[in-house]
């Protein structure tokens, strides 16, 4: 018989290759090597606070507070520069920033702000705001002005009696105050731009006070309101301003101008490069 054969123990390196820890820890490893290279090494693990960083943040805490920052709070504003860089740059290899809606439009709106600056020329000569002035001359006009008393009656067959008896009383020497329906509006407005005029009683009322005969009462003109008598007593018509009064609001609109058409025009040249494709079912109005 036989002496039973004495198995050899296994081998610590053999236990090795066969443990599962081990296996995780291998593929770990290859991973995080594979992820290193992708990412290009050390270059990318370099954060550099120049002076234009720092004078970024400087200015920005100055901003925020009012005041400028210790020498602790820049510290604070350092790191946390290097730390949002650090976890961007990380955030970035791990392709975190693919398909995020916030950060395309953020990005976007960067280079929106590189194309609108493509075609600047340095601030608009005097000619240029005033020729910009006089082709949008509606935007800068300033409106008539227009002194008026009225009484107001409600818009119904009652209120077109009333108003003719208010008439009457009127011819006999009445207080315009004494008449009419509604207390809630001023009995007279001194020299009262057209525009609040309009948008106070309707566009019908605001066009028809200059066709009205002066220092007379006249009616009945019709408002939101319900029915007028008017008496229209000064009239100071509208006028184009000289540029001298309105150039920051002209200068602010050219600039708003400029900008926008330099983006459409850099936006037109791009799309040129690019090859629109409707790959679903959903389709433009103009392909219908």
């Amino acid at each position: 018989m036989h002496a039973p054969v004495r198995a050899e123990p296994r081998s610590w390196l053999g236990r090795l290759v066969r443990e599962p820890l081990v296996h995780f820890l291998l593929i770990g490893a290859m991973l995080f090597v594979f992820y290193d290279a992708v990412r290009g090494g050390g270059g990318e693990r370099e954060v550099r606070i120049d002076d234009n960083v720092a004078a970024s943040l400087y200015a920005q805490f100055s901003k925020t507070w009012q005041r400028p920052p210790t020498d602790r709070e820049m510290d604070a504003l350092v790191d946390s520069y290097v730390r949002d860089e650090i976890f961007y740059r990380e955030g970035v290899a791990l392709g975190l920033d693919k398909d995020d809606p916030t950060i395309k439009r953020r990005v976007a709106q960067k280079y929106s702000t590189i194309a609108e600056e493509s075609e600047a020329s340095g601030p608009p000569s005097d000619n240029q705001l005033q020729r910009w002035m006089l082709d949008h001359a509606a935007r800068y006009a300033q409106p008539a002005l227009i002194t008026f008393e009225q009484i107001a009656f409600s818009g119904t067959k009652e209120g077109a009696f009333a108003l003719e008896a208010a008439r009457k009383a009127l011819a006999s020497g009445a207080e315009p105050e004494a008449l009419g329906d509604d207390r809630m509006l001023l009995p007279r407005y001194d020299l009262y731009p057209l525009d609040l005029i309009e948008r106070d009683f309707g566009s019908a009322f605001a066009k028809s006070l200059p066709e009205l005969r002066r220092a007379s009462w006249e009616g009945p003109v019709k408002s939101g309101y319900g029915i007028h008598l008017v008496r229209v007593t000064e009239i100071v018509p509208g006028r184009t301003p000289r540029l001298a009064d309105v150039r920051p609001a002209v200068a602010r609109d050219y600039e708003q101008d400029r900008r926008s058409r330099s983006l459409d025009a850099a936006y037109r040249q791009l799309r040129d490069n690019y090859r629109i494709e409707y790959s679903g079912s959903w389709k433009t109005a103009r392909s219908k």
